[in-house]
């Protein structure tokens, strides 16, 4: 399995900047209008906003060293994501995506909130990552992972999204 865990996954200015940059912006999407009803299930909402232009590119700089120089040409979708307290993910592979990685942005998680994302290892074992700041998940798919619902003293659940997509066929 192609799963690394990468801490200080971003430079130390970049997350307030992505969080600076997607309240400007103020347009976003919502788990509940644009996934697929499979991946949605019984969630709360996700709030999405889509990093675009010289943000995204500021982005996939930072970040092409641990996604891998191979994929700087693919299409990139950079997502910042504010996942409500009833919130999660069931489980899923990202088998639509070449390259996929999670990064959290809270400044302060606590175990006690939950909200970890689980994954299933080479022998089906169940591992565990805790959405530390700036704490960053990189795997090739497919690899079988879900999210835990936070707990409802929990702060909204603030991450970066990263999708490695195939090259569109240029005919």
């Amino acid at each position: 399995m192609d799963l690394e865990i990468v801490e200080n996954a971003l430079p130390p200015s970049l997350p307030q900047e992505i969080k600076d940059y997607s309240f400007t912006v103020r347009t976003y999407r919502t788990n509940l209008t644009s996934w697929n009803p499979n991946l949605v299930s019984s969630s709360g909402t996700i709030l999405l906003y889509d990093l675009q232009d010289e943000m995204l590119e500021k982005v996939k700089a930072a970040t092409l060293n641990v996604i891998g120089g191979q994929y700087a040409d693919n299409p990139w979708s950079v997502i910042y994501t504010l996942g409500s307290r009833m919130s999660w993910l069931p489980w899923h592979e990202d088998s639509n995506h070449l390259r996929s990685m999670t990064i959290y942005l809270n400044q302060e998680w606590s175990e006690d909130y939950a909200g970890y994302l689980l994954y299933k290892d080479e022998e089906h074992n169940v591992r565990a990552v805790l959405p530390t700041f700036n704490r960053g998940v990189v795997f090739t798919p497919p690899v079988s992972h879900c999210t835990v619902m936070p707990n409802l003293h929990a702060p909204l659940r603030e991450s970066l999204q990263i999708f490695v997509n195939k090259k569109r066929d240029s005919a």
